[in-house]
């Protein structure tokens, strides 16, 4: 009689994916210079703190189609200053999650569930300029 032998693969577990570089990301307003890749991090342009004691702002927007469909449930921003602001909108600007007092390396809840659309922009501001992101990750499935 014969045997039979049925495998199965694992199905693919979410996990962390590194998402950062001008590869995947743009400023927003190219013209206003809202953030600078310097190679290997990203770094606050002071052209739009025009107030005495304003924000220094990185804003951000996915490059190519990576972040279509892109469902994370968290993510984790990585920086060198103690606290910062932050504000991730989907593509009709609605805020999917915003924290004011946001730890370096801390996970961020993300909600989806109440618009359903893409990732549109990140907005990551603080004082003073001296300060760079240098890693920007997702919990998820991959988006490769």
């Amino acid at each position: 009689m014969p045997v039979f032998a049925f495998f199965t693969e694992k199905p693919p577990e979410p996990e962390w994916h590194s998402i950062f570089d001008n590869t995947k990301w743009e400023p927003d307003e190219p013209d206003n210079d809202y953030g600078e890749w310097t190679g290997s991090s990203w770094f606050p342009d002071d052209r739009n703190n025009d107030q005495p004691g304003g924000d220094y702002t990185v804003f951000l927007r996915p490059m190519g189609s990576w972040s279509t469909g892109f469902r994370p449930t968290k993510m984790r921003i990585t920086y060198t200053i103690i606290l910062m602001r932050y504000y991730i909108r989907d593509t009709s600007d609605n805020i999917i999650a915003s924290g004011s007092s946001y730890a370096s390396g801390a996970e961020i809840d993300l909600d989806f569930d109440t618009y359903g659309l893409d990732i549109g922009t990140m907005d990551l501001r603080d004082f003073p300029s001296s300060w760079y992101i240098t890693n920007i990750e997702f919990f998820g499935f991959s988006p490769f």
